[in-house]
């Protein structure tokens, strides 16, 4: 599922390898690259069990949204739902551990309301 998938957790796209110190776009690892000393690498979720837990109800509630969205709306919540997963990858080494599961959260509230409202027009 896209919805909280990362580098680090084996459902990245390119993109998100590659903004994760992963493959770079051509093709070499990004290892070689000068990193900014200032920049953590972000601990994958698995190694916190809330982190985890958080993104499993993420994953669900995404699912249940996506099941209910009409197909002519399906690459927009791709869309959108990547473009997240990167601004928390962004977003993970300012706020730490318990600021990465509020992020997390707050998606999850997110999702909940667009899949109460979803195909109700």
């Amino acid at each position: 599922p896209v919805a909280a998938t990362s580098a680090t957790q084996g459902g990245a796209s390119a993109a998100e390898g590659a903004a994760q110190g992963g493959a770079a776009s051509n093709g070499k690892p990004a290892a070689s690259a000068p990193r900014d000393p200032a920049v953590r690498r972000v601990r994958p979720c698995e190694q916190d069990a809330a982190c985890e837990h958080a993104l499993f109800d993420l994953n669900r509630y995404y699912q249940k949204l996506r099941r209910k969205m009409p197909a002519h709306s399906a690459a927009t919540l791709v869309r959108a739902q990547r473009a997240w997963v990167a601004f928390r990858d962004a977003t993970a080494p300012l706020v730490g551990e318990d600021g990465r599961v509020d992020l997390i959260g707050a998606r999850i509230a997110t999702m909940k309301g667009l899949s109460e409202t979803a195909g109700n027009k």
